[in-house]
C-alpha cells in the first residue's frame, strides 16, 4: 500500500547525509524501581517483561536492577497518605554480613527472567540509599543536611556494593555497571523514598573505594557516575565531568557519564556537549560519552494528556541522541500505577496492565536503530515542532528515519538522501495507531503527511 502515492514533494525536508557519521546507538532501557518489587508474582510477569524486552514490544536492551537499602514498612505512598509497599525494597545485606540476592523476591523473579530470555545486553545495579544499618538516621531517605550515610561506613558501603556486586555474577546474573549514588544533589528528606545526599568530593571518595573493593574480587565491572537528577547542574554536571577526566584512578574504569534528562533543552544540551569534547580536548584524553540514563514523561506544572506524553517522549529521545549525542537512552519507571509509566497497573485489578502510547514511542526507535549509527541530518523549512533524525545499519543496507510531529495539525515533510524510487516501511504511533506493525509503505519521490501528534518511522532498503 503507497500511502504517499498522491503527496507532491515540498519544501520542508528531512534530508539524510549518511556520508557524516556520528554515535552508534547502543541500548535502550528503563528502570525496575519501583514496580518490580510489587508485580515480581504477578500471572502476567512474563507478559510483561515480553511487552518491554523482545520484538513483542518495543525489544528494550538495558535493564537497572534497584538494590534496596531495606527501608521496612516502605516511605510514604505518592499521594504521602501511608505507606507504599512497593518502595519497601528488602536490603540483600543479612544480620551477618552476607549477600541474599533474593531478598527482594519480586525483584529477584523479574531480574532473572528478564536475564533469561537473552535479549538485553546491559543490567546496571543501582541503589537509591545505603542499608539502614550505615544511615544516620537508621532509614533509607536523607536527613535534612550532609549525606545519610554515616562517616565511618564509606569503606563499609564500598565493600556492600562490591559485595552485592559479586553475589549477583556468581548468581549468574551478568552484571555489566554498578552505580553506587542516585540523584546526589537531592536531600530526600520528604521520605516518600530510598535516597541519599552525596557532595561531589564523597562521590569521589566513594568510587575510589569501590574501585579498590571491585578489584580486590577481581570484578572487571565498571561504575556509572553519577547520575545528577539535572542535566544543567554546574556543580553535579559541568565540574564533576570536568573532575572525573581529570581524575586518573577514576577515569579509566568509566566508558561513559550518566545523567538524567529532565530539565533542559536541546540547546542546553547541546552545550553541554560542547563542553564535554572542549574539556576532554583541553586535558587531552578521549571524552566521556553521555548516557541519559533517566527520563520520565510527567511535567510538574502541565496536566499531560495521553497524546502529549506520546509526542514528549519522541522529542526527548531525539533531543538526546542530536543535541547530546548519547549511545544509551532510558527511561525511568517501566511499569507504575501513574500515567507516567510505560507500562500502567493498578493496585484495584493486581495482574491487569495498559500498553501507553508514550510506551510505543520509545518502541519507535528502539525497535528499528540498535546497533545503527546516526547520520547527519539537515532540516529544512520544517514547521516548529516537527524534527526528524537518520540512523544507518551497521551493513549499509538500512537507512531509517524518525520524524517527530509535536504540533496539533497534520505536516508535510519529504525525506531525502535515498536513491531515487526508494520504498520506504512506515510505522506511526499516534492516537490513532502504533509501531507495533507496519502502516504501509511510502515512495521516498514524493512527500509525506505526518500525522498530528505522531512519532512515525521510515525503514529504507538501500541497494
Amino acid at each position: 500500500m503507497n500511502l504517499n502515492e498522491h503527496v507532491r514533494p515540498g519544501l520542508a525536508v528531512i534530508r539524510a547525509e549518511t556520508g557524516i557519521r556520528h554515535q552508534t546507538i547502543r541500548t535502550f532501557g528503563a528502570s525496575g524501581a519501583w514496580w518490580s518489587t510489587g508485580i515480581g508474582g504477578w500471572d502476567t510477569m512474563d507478559e510483561i517483561l515480553a511487552y518491554l524486552h523482545t520484538g513483542k514490544g518495543i525489544a528494550l536492551n538495558n535493564y537497572r536492577h534497584n538494590v534496596g537499602g531495606g527501608r521496612e514498612g516502605g516511605p510514604l505512598a505518592d499521594d504521602k497518605s501511608g505507606p507504599d509497599p512497593w518502595r519497601a525494597v528488602p536490603c540483600p545485606l543479612r544480620a551477618d554480613g552476607t549477600i541474599d540476592v533474593t531478598a527482594d523476591a519480586g525483584g529477584w523473579r523479574v531480574l532473572r527472567k528478564v536475564n533469561a530470555l537473552g535479549t538485553v545486553d546491559d543490567i546496571t545495579l543501582f541503589m537509591n540509599s545505603p542499608p539502614e544499618s550505615m544511615t544516620v538516621n537508621g532509614k533509607t531517605y536523607g536527613s535534612p543536611t550532609g549525606s545519610n550515610l554515616r562517616e565511618d561506613c564509606f569503606e563499609a558501603y564500598a565493600a556492600f556494593c562490591a559485595d552485592v556486586t559479586k553475589a549477583y555474577l556468581d548468581a549468574g546474573i551478568p552484571v555489566k555497571y554498578i552505580s553506587p549514588v542516585n540523584e546526589p544533589q537531592s536531600q530526600w528528606d520528604a521520605g516518600w523514598q530510598e535516597g541519599c545526599y552525596f557532595s561531589p568530593e564523597q562521590i569521589f571518595h566513594l568510587s575510589r573505594l569501590l574501585l579498590g573493593e571491585l578489584d580486590k574480587r577481581g570484578l572487571s565491572v565498571r561504575l556509572s557516575l553519577n547520575e545528577s537528577a539535572e542535566m544543567l547542574n554546574r556543580e553535579y554536571v559541568y565540574d564533576f565531568y570536568r573532575d572525573l577526566l581529570a581524575d586518573d584512578t577514576i577515569y579509566p574504569r568509566l566508558d561513559h557519564f550518566a545523567a538524567h534528562g529532565y530539565h533542559a533543552s536541546l540547546e542546553q544540551k547541546k552545550a553541554f556537549y560542547r563542553f564535554a569534547q572542549d574539556t576532554a580536548a583541553a586535558l587531552g584524553k578521549p571524552m566521556l560519552p553521555i548516557n541519559q540514563t533517566e527520563w520520565a514523561a510527567w511535567h510538574q506544572t502541565e496536566q499531560l494528556t495521553e497524546a502529549r506524553r506520546l509526542t514528549m517522549t519522541g522529542r526527548s529521545i531525539y533531543d538526546d541522541f542530536t543535541g547530546l549525542h548519547a549511545d544509551t537512552w532510558e527511561y525511568f519507571a517501566a511499569v507504575a500505577r501513574g500515567d507516567d509509566a510505560l507500562i500502567v497497573v493498578s493496585d484495584a485489578e493486581p495482574g491487569a496492565f495498559r500498553l501507553t502510547r508514550h510506551f510505543w514511542a520509545v518502541g519507535n526507535y528502539s525497535k528499528f536503530i540498535k546497533g545503527y549509527t546516526r547520520v547527519q541530518v539537515e532540516e529544512t523549512g520544517l514547521a516548529e515542532g516537527v524534527v526528524g533524525s537518520a540512523y544507518l545499519a551497521p551493513d549499509g543496507g538500512r537507512l531509517v528515519f524518525v520524524t517527530v510531529n509535536e504540533t496539533g495539525e497534520d505536516q508535510a515533510v519529504t525525506l531525502a538522501g535515498v536513491p531515487e524510487g526508494s520504498l520506504g516501511e512506515v510505522y506511526e504511533t499516534s492516537m490513532e495507531r502504533t509501531c507495533e506493525t507496519a502502516k504501509g509503505c511510502m515512495s521516498a519521490d514524493n512527500g509525506y503527511i505526518l500525522p498530528a501528534q505522531s512519532v512515525t518511522t521510515f525503514v529504507f532498503r538501500l541497494g
